[in-house]
């Protein structure tokens, strides 16, 4: 009988640290509820009507119809297409090659290692501004290189042709050491 009661006691005891679990949870919970799951809610709701600030009508899908009629929304959609087709596929392959490559013993290996993640604990402010200088249309660093050899200047951000991939040249490079150190601990 009394290892009954000690059992009683101890399951009491345990329903009290479950609740004191569930509220220390409880802010976060309240948290996103109001800040991430409500706002997402009322974006798809108000997706279905035509919405002034004053009244909101109910229009169904049309919306919808309408964006996919709009040629600046389907410009936008073919460019993010356009970037994820000149980062993903390159930035996963050079990754695993980078990955393999540090994958074996060489002289100052983890010198390389940290090298290549180190795009991942600089600051943004400070790449983009190097980025900067580097594609600089007058005096950027690889427009004088291709000077040097006889060819014209790119302007590397400043022409439709070259924006684009400019900035995908930026994306991979920041990415590429993330990635391969995702694969390398897959290797090891």
């Amino acid at each position: 009988m009394a290892a009954s009661a000690a059992q009683g006691k101890k399951r009491k005891g345990h329903l009290t640290e479950s609740k004191v679990g569930y509220l220390m949870i409880l802010p976060n919970y309240i948290i996103y509820t109001v800040f991430t799951l409500i706002p997402i809610i009322w974006t798809v709701v108000l997706s279905f009507t035509d919405y002034d600030l004053k009244t909101a009508n109910f229009v169904g899908i049309s919306n919808y119809i309408n964006i996919f009629k709009d040629e600046i929304f389907l410009k936008s959609i073919w460019n993010t297409i356009y970037f994820c087709l000149l980062t993903i596929l390159p930035t996963m392959v050079l990754a695993l090659l980078l990955a393999l490559l540090l994958n074996r013993k060489i002289a100052g290996r983890g010198f390389f290692r940290t090298l290549f993640y180190l795009p991942n604990i600089l600051s943004m402010v400070a790449v983009s501004m190097a980025w900067s200088y580097l594609y600089n249309s007058q005096a950027g660093i690889l427009n004088k290189m291709l000077n040097a050899i006889g060819l014209p200047s790119v302007g590397w951000v400043t022409d439709t042709k070259w924006a684009m991939i400019s900035v995908a040249i930026m994306s991979i490079w920041s990415s590429l050491g993330y990635n391969a150190v995702l694969y390398l601990s897959g290797l090891q």
